[in-house]
């Protein structure tokens, strides 16, 4: 396997299409499923979100949201970021089991947690606070290197894992936008 910068468009339709067939068992489980299993699945799809058009994109918004309201006390945001990842591991590794697919789409946790540290480690402020969330956006969908590695890792860390490494590179890109005087 010859190094990948980004994630190919090739890769991109594959992964989307064999994430296709857990929708109707995740939507199974959650409604007549084990009450542990629908807790999980609840953790993971963000109440159900992760059901809805752009179900990603509205669990990036949710990290984003979680690193702004807590950005007066960057400690507790980091504790927070923390726990989110580390129930969202649990919850994205029985969303995996329930499903029978890798990382199925209904499945957001990780990007909340990948939004989370880009806003939480990019340190910027004011207006400037969406850049993260951008980038992050469009980092996880591109998944530069080692996130497009990550993404082919399987079971529920290769789900956030490589939502984790966009995050932190959309956070080290924005932080060298702040030094230049964007933010």
């Amino acid at each position: 396997m010859a190094f990948r910068l980004f994630r190919s468009p090739t890769a991109r339709r594959a992964h989307l299409a064999a994430r296709a067939p857990g929708r109707a068992r995740i939507s199974r489980v959650l409604r007549d499923g084990p009450p542990l299993h629908r807790l999980a699945i609840a953790v993971a799809t963000l109440g159900g979100a992760g059901f809805l058009p752009h179900g990603g994109g509205l669990g990036a918004i949710a990290g984003a949201l979680g690193a702004w309201a807590l950005e007066s006390r960057p400690g507790v945001s980091l504790l927070a970021l923390a726990m989110v990842t580390g129930v969202g591991l649990l919850a994205a590794r029985v969303t995996i089991e329930v499903a029978g697919v890798d990382d199925p789409g209904e499945c957001i946790v990780d990007e909340v947690a990948g939004s989370w540290l880009a806003c939480l480690a990019s340190g910027l402020q004011g207006p400037w606070k969406v850049l993260p969330l951008v980038l992050f956006l469009l980092l996880d969908s591109v998944k530069p290197w080692p996130a497009n590695v990550l993404d082919d890792h399987p079971g529920a860390f290769g789900a956030m894992a490589d939502d984790l490494a966009a995050g932190a590179w959309a956070a080290l890109i924005a932080r060298i936008l702040g030094l230049l005087g964007v933010g």
